[in-house]
């Protein structure tokens, strides 16, 4: 009998012990956070604007969040959101942060770094942004040019380049296109017996400081002012 009474104490010693475990244990709940991400940025040219897509994911945590960018040249143009971005706790936010690469910018071959600074108050995340812009400026000729208007947004514009910029002009219409050009910032008058057919480039390189008028030679088009300062 008494050794009949020791076991029923322990167990009940024993279960005692786990109701104390499972009532008297608490978790630690996971602080209040979010994240930041961005996605690719597609490799472009002197002289255009890209958009880089920035997603704020919450983990608990609510509020107006900051976007600041860093690492780009000097140069170029970065403009964050305008005012701070609303997060709502375990919700997801989308932000936009505009690139803009002048024609005479400097160019990253092999891709800039940006720093893209994500705050809600004393929280702060970076995600990195890897910006590729060749050297290079890209004129292209617009579909249905044949009727005098070769150059579209940038016909007329009198566009700054730097010496060592390759210049293509780029053929997107259905007809043959002769460049004319005065050679002396190094673009060459185009061969007129040859031309760019639809679909092709003509390229040249940058070799000194002036300027130049190019226009088609085949129709009577609009005009383009290189200035290479």
């Amino acid at each position: 009998m008494t050794k009949t009474w020791s076991r029923l104490a322990a167990l009940a010693g024993l279960a005692a012990g786990t109701w104390a475990a499972a009532t008297c244990s608490s978790g630690t709940d996971a602080t209040p956070d979010f994240s930041v991400t961005t996605d690719p940025v597609p490799a472009t040219t002197l002289g255009t604007q890209e958009t880089v897509h920035v997603h704020l994911a919450s983990t608990g945590l609510a509020g107006a969040a900051t976007v600041t960018v860093t690492g780009a040249p000097a140069n170029w143009t970065v403009t964050p959101p305008g005012v701070p971005v609303n997060l709502t706790a375990n919700g997801q936010a989308l932000a936009a942060v505009i690139v803009a690469i002048p024609s005479n910018g400097d160019a990253a071959p092999t891709g800039d770094t940006l720093a893209i600074d994500a705050t809600i108050g004393a929280t702060e995340h970076v995600a990195k942004a890897v910006v590729i812009v060749a050297n290079e400026f890209v004129a292209p000729i617009q579909l249905g040019a044949i009727g005098g208007a070769h150059w579209g947004s940038i016909s007329g514009d009198t566009i700054h380049l730097s010496v060592g910029t390759l210049v293509t002009f780029r053929n997107n219409d259905t007809t043959l296109h002769v460049i004319h050009a005065g050679g002396s910032i190094g673009i060459a008058h185009q061969n007129v017996s040859g031309g760019t057919l639809p679909g092709g480039v003509y390229q040249q390189t940058i070799s000194t400081f002036g300027s130049d008028k190019i226009w088609c030679h085949v129709h009577a088009s609009d005009t383009l002012y290189f200035v290479v300062p």
